[in-house]
């Protein structure tokens, strides 16, 4: 999330609760390795403190949330001291819970028992079974002392109805990690339990109200719905704004740099190809690449664009670069693949291409020399996780050497996706809009008739 939205986010919370007594503010997971500048550059250590002065009640951790390790993670939620951190799945290497599974609280005469979901990893952490058996226990031991259960959970829907078969009397749901905006809470039909996520990134809050007989402990009724945070609409706290601008003046003091303007959204793949040529020119390599779902995680509003909006698309993910040198043959190879798994392709900048079908496979015709060499970038991220995966994982590959490839090293380059992309668009033409430059080098990398 970004920082800046917590002001709104806060503002709004502060709203509900002047008007009501009975508010729990629940969190999902995943504040780390997600929004701007100044959550990157301390590390998430503003985005906790933050959360504190907004007054969450409890937190579930997600998967980003130990990408600096699990310490990290104790120190930073230490920050926002009055919030609960609870994941009734999450190990300390001695095989001890790191975090309290679940913790009740009182609301207008209603006690509710929360219980923290992480998502499972490969280690240090229960597996989907045993944490679905978990929480089914922890579910049947709170039902002495509570009137409602919740599941806070860092998983998918779908992972949550698993959850559900396991512990049937977990009344409610709040989900996260699949990024899924439901605008109406679902029923997970075998428990009949109520199962909400409000998307990512702050685009909503999402409000759940309950009506609750505490006698027979039954849902009465319940009404949801995403509550956009759109600016100038929800009241913003301007304590929280205040101190907000303070943090990114010493952290980040370019963030709020102007850049451009766009007057539409602009899409994941266009930010992408702005990535793309940008990085080529940064690099001074010949071609490069940026994956369009892997790395870019957000899209670009409508409005002025500084420099934090544009680190918010892609510069977590892009901000180390790496270059390597690879013939036209392996270039063609790994863009052709690549963008018939099931990890979608990659938008590239120093060559013309087009696609073609060939039965359920993607087909690439392109200018590249097979045996030249071309000096190529990317972002380590996708070097890591589709350039070396692609070719390890696929058994079909012809005409390259995979092992070669699998050996190479890249090199660190000294430039990245927003310092890359803020040149070029500092580079454009007068009035052009970062549309117009993305559709311009889309159309440059399109292989004509």
């Amino acid at each position: 999330m970004c920082i800046r939205d917590r002001a709104y986010v806060s503002g709004y919370i502060r709203s509900v609760k002047a008007s009501r007594p009975d508010v729990l503010t629940l969190d999902s997971g995943d504040l780390m390795e997600k929004g701007d500048l100044v959550g990157f550059r301390t590390r998430s250590r503003i985005t906790c403190e933050a959360m504190g002065r907004v007054g969450y009640d409890a937190l579930s951790p997600g998967n980003h949330d130990t990408a600096y390790g699990d310490e990290h993670l104790e120190s930073c939620t230490a920050l926002a001291p009055d919030m609960a951190v609870l994941a009734v799945n999450l190990l300390t290497a001695d095989g001890t819970p790191r975090f309290p599974p679940s913790k009740v609280f009182t609301r207008s005469g209603l006690k509710v028992g929360v219980i923290g979901v992480f998502k499972p990893r490969d280690e240090l952490s229960l597996d989907l079974a045993e944490t679905a058996a978990r929480v089914g226990a922890e579910a049947r031991r709170l039902e002495e002392e509570a009137h409602l259960i919740v599941a806070l959970a860092h998983l998918g829907p779908r992972d949550c109805a698993t959850l559900a078969r396991a512990a049937p009397s977990v009344d409610v749901f709040v989900s996260g990690h699949s990024h899924h905006a439901l605008r109406d809470p679902q029923i997970i039909p075998e428990t009949g339990a109520i199962l909400v996520q409000a998307g990512s990134y702050a685009e909503y809050v999402g409000r759940l109200e309950l009506r609750v007989d505490t006698e027979t402990e039954e849902i009465l009724g319940y009404e949801g719905a995403l509550v956009p945070m759109t600016h100038g609409a929800i009241p913003r706290d301007d304590e929280m704004a205040a101190w907000v601008a303070e943090m990114e003046r010493g952290v980040a003091p370019q963030a709020s740099r102007p850049v451009a303007t766009t007057h539409r959204q602009l899409s994941y793949r266009e930010i992408a190809s702005l990535g793309a040529e940008g990085l080529r020119r940064a690099a001074g390599v010949d071609v490069a690449f940026l994956h369009t779902s892997q790395i870019v995680r957000a899209t670009l509003p409508v409005g002025d664009v500084d420099v934090n909006a544009l680190f918010r698309t892609a510069g977590q993910r892009a901000h180390e670069v790496v270059a390597v040198t690879l013939s036209g043959a392996e270039i063609h190879a790994y863009v052709e693949g690549l963008a018939s798994s099931r990890w979608g392709p990659t938008q590239w900048s120093g060559f013309r291409g087009r696609y073609s079908r060939d039965g359920e496979r993607k087909r690439l015709e392109s200018n590249l020399e097979p045996l030249r060499r071309y000096r190529v970038a990317m972002p380590k991220k996708e070097w890591d996780t589709r350039f070396l995966r692609y070719f390890q994982r696929s058994d079909d590959v012809v005409g390259v050497d995979v092992e070669h490839l699998l050996a190479l090293q890249p090199t660190p380059t000294s430039t990245s996706f927003t310092e890359a992309v803020v040149r070029l668009l500092d580079s454009a033409d007068a009035g052009s809009s970062p549309g117009d430059v993305a559709a311009a080098i889309q159309r440059d990398a399109l292989l004509g008739e």
